[in-house]
């Protein structure tokens, strides 16, 4: 094989290489990402009728802390499991100026909002906001008194949609 020949030969495989490097490349870029996976579920939505009993194993809370207080969200999420109520999350919202306590509801006469500020007062702030986090989420101020003894059953006074704790 004369030098020519071989200079042909050599620039003809690494053109190949090349074509074949693009071509694989073009399709990993254009390739569509994976799907990403969601979180899974703490608790699902859960149609409660009017008349129906509602405990607080129906529902779920997430409790956020707007106060100095280390700890407060953490420890206020225990004593309402330990009354029964499902567990969400826990989180800080430092921006959020509650001096007290405050729930996240569309509506303060719902069933759920009710049984709840059985356990967290008279003067629970009912705010209708929107969060991304689950169930009922409330939000613990500086000023707030503590997690106190409840009602363990009220009964619906309308039809309301709950996100009840998924069994464990």
């Amino acid at each position: 094989m004369t030098d020519r020949a071989r200079a042909a030969a050599t620039l003809g495989v690494l053109a190949l290489l090349l074509v074949l490097g693009v071509r694989w490349g073009l399709t990993q870029v254009t390739e569509p990402f994976p799907e990403t996976v969601s979180a899974p579920s703490i608790c699902t939505p859960t149609l409660v009728t009017a008349g129906q009993t509602l405990r607080p194993e129906d529902i779920t809370v997430s409790v956020l802390n707007a106060s100095t207080v280390g700890g407060l969200a953490g420890s206020t999420m225990e004593k309402l499991v330990d009354a029964g109520f499902g567990r969400g999350e826990i989180g800080d919202a430092p921006d959020a100026g509650v001096r007290t306590v405050q729930v996240y509801a569309a509506d303060r006469r719902r069933s759920d909002v009710a049984l709840l500020r059985s356990y967290l007062g008279p003067r629970l702030d009912v705010v209708d906001t929107e969060s991304t986090r689950p169930g009922l989420v409330i939000v613990v101020g500086q000023k707030f008194a503590g997690v106190r003894s409840g009602r363990g059953i009220i009964t619906a006074r309308d039809d309301l949609t709950v996100c009840r704790p998924l069994p464990e």
